[in-house]
């Protein structure tokens, strides 16, 4: 997993669940006992690695932090899904506005 390969997912449309760790006090924090999950929303590629943005339903809010805080690499724990959101058909949409 690098943060070129998630760039690249997140331009073909998907979204990414991770399953990371947090803090009792809702920071992210990859190698945290406290197992919790994010959606990664953007990244700013930094080098070899980067800044992520972040929904944490824990504060339910947006937050940024590092790669490494998100994605523990070396032990494999931050695994995660690819999932494609749905998309409300602008057809039907303007239908229901009117």
């Amino acid at each position: 997993m690098t943060p070129t390969y998630i760039r690249g997912k997140l331009d073909s449309g998907l979204m990414a669940i991770v399953f990371t760790g947090v803090t009792p006090y809702g920071v992210v924090k990859s190698r945290s006992p406290i197992r919790h999950w994010v959606i990664v929303e953007d990244i700013l590629r930094v080098g070899s690695s980067g800044w992520l943005r972040v929904y944490n339903p824990f504060t339910n809010r947006e937050e940024a932090y590092r790669f490494d805080e998100v994605y523990d690499l070396p032990s494999r724990d931050s695994i995660g899904l690819w999932v494609e959101p749905r998309r409300l058909n602008t057809a039907k949409a303007s239908q229901c506005n009117s």
